[in-house]
């Protein structure tokens, strides 16, 4: 029974040992220890235990937690989008944007969107189009707990363009012709046809006119940063010296006078040599031939 009562008194000492540093703890400090990465970044919060223990050293004892804000209600918030919002391009043209160092794609008409995007500064770029200038081509912009909106407007860039014309000679008034430069065609019955074209080397063609020769019928010309001209000259199809229906009518009255003369000269022979039978006498036999020599004995 003696031996009971110890075990219960130690038991009642054991537990008022141990609750006993729980009551003379002091206050709770905390430091908030900002970790590297720009604002917004996650920060490192050391909580400092105050107090002694029988048991333990008396130096502080940190703990460290790790939050993404400010504080644990508002990490969530940082959290933003940048919006860029394409204007100018075709439906279906590539294009490009970068948000420090990160480059996305996108398809017009569609935004390029960047998500995630904690409290601080970006720059930005985007990336030229072919055919197209683009504002604005850099910027930078600051997140402050809410989505960012950047309108890009590509503007098809103007390339100057000249006159090409095309000169005609040799046909009558109101005759059609065409021209073809560089796979356009154009149709005139006046002395000329026009086109209009960038800088550059381009083939052209003159169509064929029934009737007529053209010279030059194909060659190449050279647009260099004014107007340029080009003469084609039309000649006519001839025969005999003649335009090609009057030389064909006039070899034919040729063959058919030679036919007509061949004929007659023909028809003049025949009939001269009928006649010239009919006056010549009948021909006579031929003498009888001497009797034979008797034989000699």
């Amino acid at each position: 029974m003696q031996a009971h009562r110890i075990a219960f008194v130690g038991g009642i000492l054991v537990v008022l040992f141990l609750l006993l540093p729980m009551t003379t703890l002091g206050p709770v400090t905390s430091h908030d220890q900002p970790r590297a990465g720009g604002p917004g970044a996650s920060s490192t919060t050391t909580l400092t235990v105050a107090g002694s223990n029988p048991l333990r050293e008396s130096s502080p004892s940190p703990l460290n937690v790790v939050s993404s804000g400010v504080g644990p209600d508002q990490g969530a918030q940082n959290l933003s989008s940048a919006y860029f919002k394409p204007g100018g391009l075709a439906n279906g043209t590539i294009w490009s944007a970068t948000l420090d160092g990160a480059t996305e794609f996108g398809t017009m008409p569609r935004a390029i969107i960047f998500v995630d995007l904690v409290n601080g500064s970006y720059n930005f770029g985007i990336a030229a189009v072919n055919g197209y200038s683009v504002s604005p081509s850099i910027g930078s912009f600051t997140i402050a707990g809410k989505n960012v909106t950047r309108d890009i407007v590509f503007t098809p860039i103007s390339v100057p363009v000249y006159t090409v014309t095309v000169v005609e000679s040799g046909l009558k008034a109101g005759d059609a012709w065409s021209a073809t430069v560089n796979g356009t065609t154009e149709f005139s019955t006046g002395d000329s046809v026009t086109f209009s074209l960038p800088n550059g080397t381009y083939a052209f063609g003159i169509g064929s006119v029934n009737g007529y020769n053209s010279n030059p019928t194909t060659g190449t010309l050279t647009v260099n940063g004014q107007p340029y001209t080009e003469s084609v000259t039309f000649s006519a199809i001839t025969f005999l010296g003649l335009a090609p229906a009057e030389g064909y009518a006039l070899l034919a009255g040729i063959i058919a006078f030679v036919v007509v003369i061949g004929m007659a000269l023909l028809l003049f022979l025949f009939r001269r040599w009928r006649r010239g039978s009919a006056s010549r006498p009948p021909a006579r036999p031929p003498p009888p031939a001497p009797p034979a020599a008797p034989p000699k004995n």
